[in-house]
């Protein structure tokens, strides 16, 4: 046993004490004791035991990461992993009451270590340190004998609506409820986000749309719908996959059945399957006998994907260009893509594994995940802790905890697709998200983000800048420069300074001091080594950013450029003049000269030659740039057309996005238009006093400073489900 005599803290007490009333919630208790023995070596390595239903101990549970160093500090705590406990015991309705907990342990004094439990709770928190009455493991113990603490019993509290399965699809994702019911979140272009009702056995999810078979064996597809993606044949499924073009199932005979235009026409194995999974152009189906076998059309960048090495599997997963497969021995095999091949936690053993679109991820024996392969929005980086099922999507991953919530990291987060503020004095847009600068002078960002960049600091701000997976703001009160989001390329590195003008790029930012002197930062690896440091001689008024480049107005109104010379940014094709205002694209500028002209210049032959006639205001985005004449109409022009295009009516204002824009009328009523005969997004009626979009959304701020967003629907992600920044 462990000596000792101190009972849990009343608040812990009171907490475990307290009655659930609710009637969605089950409360279910397990009893466990932690165990503890002296190495050879001093140190000192622990465990975990629970009481099983019979009142017999279970066997040890070890953490991965499981003892105390003979050198460690006095007063130090330090952590193991956490292991799950509860199995074997069930609440009233039959469901399991898994636990994750973790052990916690400290030297004292007299050579005597102490150790306490925490346990996880639904909402991501470990709970107060518990601590067993024996919990003291002495010095001078036996080496090699184990000694177990006194029991505290831990509370598992159950939701009817808790999460037992999660599906990650492109830029959407759904869960399966322990109710049987679907929840879903992301993107809702073509209606992949609105589950139907009823009860459902199983999810998957794709590119633009979600399948899921019903209690009845029944199956129904939701989304995009133009190839007949969702025209599932009838009868009874036990396995559903979804690729890009046409979705596939294992009838309860074993044999395969697809459907949708873009489904082979030739190809599909035949026989008795057990497993089946789809990639982006290709599919994969594990074979009674243990081998498989995939099959896709007849392109010779997809065949590597298709080339299954031999032995026997249990499950398979496809993605964009690679298959993995899970062998009998829980070893996993990759083919396809060279990095997911070369990455593949080859010899570890595996119960479960998923593909995204260029990664993969696993869930090892004790619930821990791995995921290995393209790693550009930290889709590769899943939380400690213990899961009971993994995901991935395009350019993330999820998993379900053992608590029933969800928990992604990566790109994609879709906790704030709208924002709960009342009161607006600017707005602004990033690459898929919006910020807007509340009337208290905070910052509230919201869309789709990744890297954490919709969590915006708590400060007040004059400025703000959203960029592509970062955003900046001018502090109100300092002047000081704060950046939140992305920072693996310097992006959050802000030199201290007062400043008054602020720019964000893909991967950089620039900003104007007080003074006039510009500086920039980020853009490690994309920009010239030097670019950070390159001195912009002189004092400017106003800056811009491209992708990878810069430009910036002088106080003489003379223009400079610094970014990549294979770009065609730098000052010797700058035009020369005198010019008072400045906009940049992703890979080309414009300027309005003081005779309200118009210059272009970057890369793309058809943005140099810009229109003729005077312009009052400019725009640019992407590969497009749009200007206002004197006589309030709009032109646009774009790399990959030789036309200009102008929008009907009159306009004072316009903002740009990807797919087209919008603009503000002298009325202060909106307008918006698209490119390549995309429908655009329909705006409210009613006046507004700025507006922002992107890609096919758009936002407004009306005239007694609230806000309204239109366009695509994105559905917010529940509560239940977590986003984690990498």
């Amino acid at each position: 046993m462990l000596l000792g005599g101190v009972v849990p803290s009343p608040e812990v007490a009171a907490q475990a004490a307290e009655p659930i009333t609710q009637p969605d919630v089950e409360q279910v208790d397990v009893e466990v004791r932690m165990a503890a023995r002296l190495r050879a070596g001093g140190e000192i390595e622990f465990a975990v035991q629970q009481r099983r239903p019979d009142g017999s101990w279970s066997e040890l549970l070890r953490p991965a990461l499981n003892s105390v160093g003979a050198d460690l500090a006095a007063g130090r705590w330090l952590v193991s992993s956490s292991v799950a406990v509860g199995e074997g015991v069930t609440a009233g309705s039959g469901a399991p009451a898994q636990i994750e907990v973790r052990v916690l342990a400290q030297r004292l004094d007299r050579g005597r270590t102490e150790m306490t439990i925490q346990q996880r709770d639904s909402n991501e928190d470990w709970s107060e340190r518990l601590a067993p009455r024996r919990r003291i493991f002495p010095a001078g113990a036996e080496v090699g004998r184990w000694l177990v603490s006194s029991p505290v019993t831990l509370t598992a509290l159950l939701r009817a609506d808790r999460f037992v399965d999660i599906a990650a699809g492109d830029r959407h994702a759904c869960g399966l409820r322990a109710d049987r019911t679907v929840t879903c979140w992301g993107w809702n272009h073509h209606g992949e986000t609105d589950a139907p009702a009823g009860e459902f056995a199983g999810i998957v999810a794709g590119y633009r749309r979600t399948c899921g078979i019903r209690a009845d064996g029944t199956a129904t597809c939701w989304g995009v719908s133009g190839q007949a993606q969702t025209d599932v044949p009838d009868g009874q499924f036990t396995a559903l996959t979804v690729s890009r073009e046409y979705s596939c199932g294992l009838r309860p005979t074993g044999t395969i059945d697809c459907w949708g235009l873009g489904a082979p026409e030739r190809g599909i194995p035949d026989g008795r399957f057990r497993a089946i999974a789809g990639g982006s152009f290709h599919s994969c189906a594990v074979r009674d006998s243990g081998g498989t076998v995939c099959w896709g059309p007849d392109d010779p960048g997809l065949l590597p994907a298709q080339k299954v090495p031999g032995g026997t599997y249990s499950a398979v997963t496809a993605g964009d260009a690679h298959s993995c497969g899970l062998r009998t021995n829980g070893t996993v095999t990759c083919w396809g893509a060279e990095r997911i091949r070369r990455e593949a936690p080859h010899g570890e053993r595996l119960d479960d594994i998923a593909s995204g679109w260029q990664h993969a991820c696993g869930r090892r024996a004790d619930g821990s995940l791995t995921c290995w392969g393209r790693n550009d929005s930290g889709q590769t980086h899943p939380p400690d802790g213990i899961f009971g099922r993994v995901s991935a999507g395009i350019s993330y991953s999820c998993g379900v905890r053992l608590s029933g919530t969800i928990v992604c990291w990566g790109g994609s987060d879709f906790s704030k697709t709208t924002t709960a503020a009342r009161e607006f004095t600017a707005i602004a847009a990033g690459s898929s998200y919006f910020c807007g600068l509340r009337s208290d002078r905070a910052v509230d960002c919201w869309g789709e983000g990744s890297y954490g960049v919709l969590r915006s600091p708590d400060s007040r701000f004059a400025a703000l800048a959203p960029g592509n997976t970062f955003a900046c703001a001018i502090r109100d009160a300092d002047g000081e420069v704060v950046c939140w989001g992305d920072y693996r390329e310097g992006q959050l590195n802000v030199p201290h300074g007062k400043y008054d003008r602020i720019a964000v790029g893909n991967r950089h930012a620039c900003a104007i001091h007080l003074d006039g002197v510009l500086q920039c930062w980020g853009s490690r690896g994309h920009l010239p080594d030097t670019y950070p440091q390159i001195p912009w001689h002189g004092t400017f008024s106003e800056v811009t950013a491209g992708a990878d480049f810069s430009c910036a107005l002088r106080t003489d109104r003379d223009i400079d450029c610094v970014g990549p010379r294979s770009k065609g940014h730098w000052n010797e094709e700058v035009p020369v003049g005198e010019f008072t205002a400045l906009v940049s694209g992703h890979e080309h500028s414009c300027a309005l000269r003081s005779d309200g002209s118009v210059a272009c210049w970057g890369s793309g032959q058809n943005r140099l030659d810009a229109p003729e006639g005077r312009f009052t205001t400019l725009a640019a985005h992407g590969d497009q740039s749009c200007g206002i004449r004197e006589d309030r109409t709009v032109t646009c022009w774009r790399e990959q057309s030789p036309t200009t295009f102008t929008p009907r009516g009159e306009f004072t204002t316009i903002a740009l996005s990807a797919l087209g824009g919008c603009g503000l009328r002298p009325d202060q009523t909106v307008a918006c238009w698209s490119y390549n005969e995309q429908p655009a997004v329909a705006p409210p009626d009613g006046r507004f006093l700025a507006i922002a979009t992107h890609q096919d959304r758009a936002c407004g701020i009306r005239l007694d400073r609230t806000l309204e967003c239109w366009g695509t629907d994105i559905t917010q992600a529940p509560a239940e489900v977590r986003f984690l920044s990498f």
